[in-house]
């Protein structure tokens, strides 16, 4: 088992540190911080379907494989790993064209400090140019930040994908690997990058 600390960092914190082992729930004041453990029962489906709207799931260190698509619907979720390049979540799940890793259906959500790795199967010329490491779900997924993420996997076809969610900020991230389209593809508004 892993053990993960948690700090508040806001100023004036009430709320100091707390340690997490395996897989544990700690209530800070205002926000709810679930651990997820690399390697351990509780995984990142079973930490999202516990999760209520404004809640952080912390990721340890590792690999997280997913066997469908994630959907995240709950609004003010935070998916957050220790950087960019310690928290890997890739899936086994067939690679459709219009397949995805993760699916955005909820406001102000927050992917943070990940590696979005895609499928773990090689593309093949059947499979190459297929699939969307992230895609948010129309205004739905408005207000949505990607920040330190890394998206890496070749033959896949966009890495982002944003149809008409409006202020999407993507920040410190970094895109690897083969694109078939686009990096980042859509119509919303108000988008930020830097």
């Amino acid at each position: 088992r892993q053990t993960l600390t948690v700090v508040d960092i806001r100023v004036g914190s009430p709320d100091g540190t707390r340690t997490v082992n395996g897989a544990e729930t700690i209530q800070f004041t205002a926000r709810t911080v679930r651990g997820v453990g690399a390697g351990s029962d509780y995984t990142l489906v079973s930490a999202y379907t516990s999760a209520v709207a404004n809640e952080t799931i912390l990721l340890a260190a590792g690999t997280y494989t997913l066997s469908a698509k994630l959907t995240l619907a709950k609004v003010g979720l935070t998916v957050q790993g220790v950087s960019r390049d310690s928290g890997l979540i890739n899936t086994t799940a067939a690679r459709g064209t219009e397949d995805r890793l993760i699916e955005i259906n909820a406001t102000s959500v927050t992917l943070r400090s990940l590696t979005m790795a895609g499928w773990q199967a090689i593309a093949v010329a059947a499979t190459a140019g297929r699939g969307y490491q992230v895609w948010l779900n129309g205004t739905a997924a408005n207000t949505t930040t990607i920040d330190d993420v890394k998206f890496s996997n070749d033959n896949i076809r966009v890495s982002i994908y944003n149809g008409t969610a409006n202020g999407l900020t993507v920040t410190t991230s970094r895109f690897e690997g083969y694109l078939y389209r686009y990096g980042i593809r859509g119509a919303g508004t108000g988008m930020s990058i830097t």
